[in-house]
């Protein structure tokens, strides 16, 4: 009859700890997902742009995507800001997948906003910028 109950009481232990949030960033993953979704579908815009028409609407797009993530972005740097620091502290294993993703969209940001400058003079592309900038005033330091 012992081990019975040392088995249910092993059982409830680990449904008790997994409640508890035994994963302190899933939280963290799934912004980092997200915006990650975000950031890929922009610079792939970018970057497959052969008119200035494509280019505002990889923007706009881009600027849509930023304005339902903010709220959530906001709440992350506060409430992780360990994972805010660039350059120092390590970043924890349980977000180093997400980590490196943004870094490699980020180490091909450089090329496709070369090719959007070539829709720069463009009106609809100005527009689609303004209207980035906008949304992206709504982050804050």
């Amino acid at each position: 009859m012992k081990p019975i109950c040392v088995r249910i009481f092993s059982v409830a232990m680990l449904l008790i700890l997994a409640a508890c949030g035994g994963d302190k960033y899933a939280d963290a993953r799934d912004i980092m997902k997200d915006h990650a979704q975000v950031m890929e579908a922009y610079i792939t815009g970018l970057e497959n742009a052969t008119t200035a028409e494509d280019c505002a609407a990889a923007i706009d797009a881009y600027s849509a995507g930023m304005e339902d993530l903010i709220p959530r972005l906001k709440a992350f740097r506060e409430k992780y800001p360990e994972l805010m620091k660039e350059g120092g502290g390590e970043t924890p294993a349980e977000v180093e997948k997400e980590a490196e993703r943004l870094e490699e969209l980020s180490a091909r940001m450089p090329a496709a906003t070369m090719n959007m400058m070539k829709y720069m003079t463009d009106p609809q592309v100005q527009a689609a910028m303004q209207r980035m900038s906008q949304a992206m005033e709504k982050m804050g330091n």
